[in-house]
């Protein structure tokens, strides 16, 4: 059994690097419009260059631009600056900060001001309700800093996809809790919130990228006693390096202290993604 697992691992390093298939694409579009969307082109593949590259989330009830400056391979293996607007129903707001990518981890730094479009400041109670939410008073205004390691790899059929992270709110008035649009979860001013998100997912089509797997998320502010886990689907079909569908549905099924529905479940992904890089 031990002389099998060196050459289990050498066949799932190969079947990892072997090359994406991409379906057909329309033979009467303009190079660049088919280039633009189902474009061959590798991320790796790319040369080591100062760019400006985009990735831009558009779907239901949200937009997201991920505007990254820096030197390397864009989408690959680089390090700089990003900036993105946040929109999405709950706010407004946006991220700066530092950003890099080894291939198959990402590490980002920066902070997140936000302003919330429906949702006051909450009262410092034990345990929070739906109806809270609702109730009359000023917009929650505030800064979460933050720092988040990501990871995902290819394993022979499957791919994994891991994420972490730890925040700590900073602004609202003391002696209130908020609700983070972005971590959907409820937290006092200076409280820390940390973060565990591991996905696995099958390709369905061999030689393809398309995959649906399972997502699960734990969520925790110590400050509050208050720990919540998710569980759902997760899926992508990708059409190029360029661009791909994507669906994330991980409601929540468990909270420690809050009663607040559906709120705080993660449903952040049901659009497209478009990826861009200069000098591409």
């Amino acid at each position: 059994m031990r002389a099998l697992l060196p050459c289990l691992l050498i066949a799932s390093l190969a079947h990892a690097t072997e090359p994406v298939q991409h379906p057909e694409t329309p033979k009467d579009l303009p190079p660049f419009v088919t280039e633009l969307l189902w474009g061959t082109k590798r991320w790796e593949d790319g040369t080591p260059r100062l760019f400006f590259a985009e990735q831009l989330d558009v779907g239901y009830v949200y937009i997201r631009a991920r505007s990254f400056f820096g030197y390397g391979r864009p989408h690959d293996l680089w390090g700089g600056l990003e900036v993105t607007p946040l929109f999405n129903m709950g706010g407004v707001g946006g991220f700066i900060g530092l950003a890099g990518s080894l291939r198959f981890v990402n590490l980002r730094i920066g902070a997140r001001p936000m302003l919330s479009l429906q949702k006051p400041y909450l009262p410092s109670v034990d345990s929070h309700q739906r109806v809270e939410f609702t109730a009359p008073g000023h917009s929650a205004k505030y800064v979460t800093i933050e720092a988040e390691l990501s990871g995902e790899w290819r394993i022979g059929p499957t791919r994994l996809a891991l994420l972490t992270s730890i925040s700590s709110i900073r602004g609202n008035p003391v002696g209130t809790h908020l609700y983070e649009e972005t971590l959907r979860i409820v937290a006092p001013d200076g409280a820390w919130i940390w973060r565990a998100r591991a996905e696995y997912a099958l390709f369905v089509i061999p030689g393809m990228e398309h995959n649906i797997g399972l997502a699960f998320d734990a969520l925790g502010v110590p400050a509050r006693g208050e720990v919540q886990l998710r569980a759902g689907i997760v899926a992508r079909v990708v059409l190029s390096p360029f661009l791909e569908a994507r669906l994330s549905l991980v409601p929540m099924v468990y909270a420690a202290k809050d009663r607040v529905g559906l709120i705080t479940s993660d449903f952040t992904e049901v659009g497209f993604r478009w990826r861009f890089a200069s000098g591409q």
